[in-house]
Formats: C-alpha cells, structure tokens, sequence
C-alpha cells in the first residue's frame, strides 16, 4: 500500500504557478506583479523579530521563551490571544490552559503576571480580549488598529513619522481620543 499523499490531491498548474485543487479552490502562488510567491498557504505563521531579544525579556529562562512563543502561536491577525476555536481568551486562566500550565502553580501565575508586568500582553476590558504586543509578535506584517489603540505609546518611537501620522489620523478617525 503507497503512502503516497499526491494521490489525494490532483492539482492543475497554470502559466502563473496558480494551483486549482478537486474542490476548485484556486491559490495563486505567482504574482507577477509583485513579483512575489506566496509561501506557506493558510499555515498559521508568527513573526519572530531577529533585533529581540526573548532570552532577556524573559529573564534568562528557556522555558519562559518556549512559553511565550507557544503563546505567540495563538494570535489572529488583530493580536489578540485566542483559543484553538478562535475564541478570543479572556482570563489568566484561560492563558494558562492555553499554554497547558497548571494555573494552581505559582510559578505559572508569576509568569502569566510576568506578561502583564511587562507590557508583552494588555487586556482590554471593553471588548474582553487580550493583546499580544506586536514588537514581541505579528501574524503578519499589519498592525491591526485595534493593537495599535493598546501598544500605542510603545510603539510611536519605533515607527517612522509617516508611519506615525497614518495611524494617528486613523486613531483619531476612528477613537475621537
């Protein structure tokens, strides 16, 4: 008996690369004019930032690191922490269980506190959802305004003054504040 996968799947190319699958979904990995190839199609990526320095912020542990980028795992594209239903968390509890840590543990309540404390994570109250900081981690190269509103005043110095303005403006479009 073949283990061979292909049999499942009966892709036709076309002149751009463009693959159409048996249930006629089309994915276009080709864009001529970007000139950019799509890769890692609906995979559930989380951009690392070589300039950060994880080990440090979170104080020389390993573990704490193996943590925090399982955490990074469970972003959407808004940064906000959701579980494996896309349901947005709202606890620390429920950052725990995410993470499979026993909340009972000091050691996993000082470490979720340890995100707070740092600014890696802010909760809204409002909207009853939890941020990620997009300079620990993005799902993709957007900010979302939603994560700019919470990491404001982090993120101003690092942007540049185009950058800045374009968001203010829509802040101010859309916040009043």
């Amino acid at each position: 008996m073949s283990n061979d996968i292909t049999k499942f799947v009966k892709p036709l190319y076309d002149e751009y690369d463009s693959v159409v699958f048996n249930n006629k979904v089309k994915v276009q990995y080709w864009n001529p004019k970007t000139e950019k190839y799509l890769y890692g199609v609906k995979k559930s990526m989380s951009i690392i930032w070589y300039e950060m320095d994880y080990y440090s912020l979170m104080d020389n542990s390993f573990a704490d690191v193996g943590k925090l980028f399982k955490l990074m795992q469970c972003i959407n594209t808004k940064n906000v922490i959701v579980d494996k239903k896309n349901k947005p968390v709202q606890t620390h509890k429920d950052i725990a269980k995410l993470l499979n840590l026993n909340y009972n543990s000091s050691s996993t309540r000082d470490f979720i506190r340890s995100l707070f404390t740092k600014n890696i994570i802010k909760k809204d109250i409002k909207n009853k959802q939890i941020f990620l900081n997009p300079l620990v981690s993005l799902i993709e190269p957007k900010i979302h305004i939603d994560c700019y509103r919470m990491f404001r005043e982090e993120l101003k110095p690092l942007l540049t003054d185009k950058q800045r303005n374009d968001l203010e403006r829509h802040y101010q479009e859309l916040f009043g504040k």
